[in-house]
């Protein structure tokens, strides 16, 4: 996918993180698309989603503001599966390139 459509698909789940029970329901939508993405995915093809994706993901994995209910949570988390989808389709290079790839929260 282009950089700048996952640029834009991030801010839309920043965005979309403490606002509207149907803006949520959209972004939690959205993450399970991520999700069977990744788990679809080709190695650099993964590596490129997450990377895009990555300050939102972590946001909502995180969950610091407690806007999700725990089954959202739960959702969220067993949807985008990052950890075991890494560990079973990625070689450690390419992990080792997503952790050091930038910073959470910031461009």
């Amino acid at each position: 996918m282009p950089v700048e459509f996952l640029a834009i698909i991030d801010d839309v789940l920043l965005f979309s993180y403490d606002h509207s029970a149907e803006q949520k329901g959209y972004a939690l939508d959205m993450l399970r698309f991520i999700g069977d993405a990744i788990s679809k995915g080709m190695d650099g093809d993964i590596v490129g989603l997450i990377t895009g994706v990555q300050r939102s993901i972590c946001r909502w994995i995180s969950d610091a503001d407690c806007v999700l209910s725990e089954d959202e949570h739960l959702g969220v988390v067993s949807s985008v599966q990052l950890i075991s989808d890494l560990r079973s389709h990625l070689s450690l290079g390419h992990i080792y390139l997503f952790c050091h790839s930038r910073k959470v929260g910031g461009r």
